[in-house]
């Protein structure tokens, strides 16, 4: 199954959000790890990332889709991985309060993790529309 993130991200993320709600998450696997997987190899956007906190449940810091993106972004900047221009997007979105659970769900042991993992493939940088 092939998702548009940009386009068609919020729907999917509405129906893991109420599955969610009714103690139902063992059937959003799949669109958990398909998610993440696909996060790992590009530039996450504003649309995006306001999609998956405005679709997501109260706990933030525990919802493996905002922790990973959280992670995402943090790596992606630590690390130089995007240009600058986006770097400072990203620092003027995070320092926000309307973002402020991507900066509490951000772990630094993950991070470092993610960039041990990615040492041997460059991630793209460039933003996918």
């Amino acid at each position: 199954m092939y998702i548009h993130l940009q386009n068609d991200l919020g729907d999917p993320l509405k129906l893991r959000l109420t599955a969610h709600t009714l103690g139902m998450e063992s059937f959003t696997g799949y669109f958990d790890a398909y998610y993440i997987d696909a996060l790992q190899v590009r530039v996450p956007s504003l649309c995006e990332i306001d999609t998956v906190l405005e679709n997501t449940g109260k706990d933030k810091k525990g919802d493996a889709i905002v922790v990973t993106l959280a992670n995402h972004i943090s790596y992606l900047c630590r690390y130089h991985k995007v240009f600058p221009a986006e770097e400072k997007t990203f620092a003027d979105i995070l320092a926000q309060k309307k973002y402020e659970a991507l900066l509490l769900a951000t772990s630094d042991t993950e991070v470092e993790a993610m960039a041990e993992r990615y040492a041997m493939e460059p991630i793209p940088t460039e933003v996918v529309d």
